[in-house]
């Protein structure tokens, strides 16, 4: 049987990608905001838990990495309750965070060198 935190977390993965790519094609602003919420949820409670998977394994850059990136997503989710125009510099911000995060995740050869 898998571990409940792989499969929370790749539930979570997977609803940030499968919202976060509706949120982009509906033109509604209040369905947009609601699957970009969803998203963002998503996306935070797997990275939590990959944070603390990694950190538990002794993974301390990788661990880092996917902390900041739930950091980064929240940053993003607050900028949801606004215009888009609104939300402009939240998202600037989540990305920067998000940029970081990458480079964390891919310093440490854990992964698979095509991942």
């Amino acid at each position: 049987m898998k571990h409940p935190l792989h499969i929370t977390a790749s539930i979570g993965l997977a609803l940030g990608g499968i919202f976060g790519i509706l949120g982009t094609f509906v033109a509604d602003r209040s369905l947009q905001s609601a699957f970009w919420t969803i998203d963002g949820l998503g996306l935070i409670v797997a990275t939590a838990l990959l944070t603390i998977k990694f950190f538990r394994a002794g993974e301390d850059l990788l661990a880092a990495g996917f902390l900041i990136f739930s950091i980064g997503e929240s940053v993003i989710l607050i900028g949801n309750a606004g215009s888009l125009e609104a939300s402009a510099p939240s998202f600037a911000a989540g990305t920067a965070l998000w940029s970081t995060s990458l480079l964390l995740t891919s310093i440490p050869s854990y992964f698979a060198t095509w991942v």
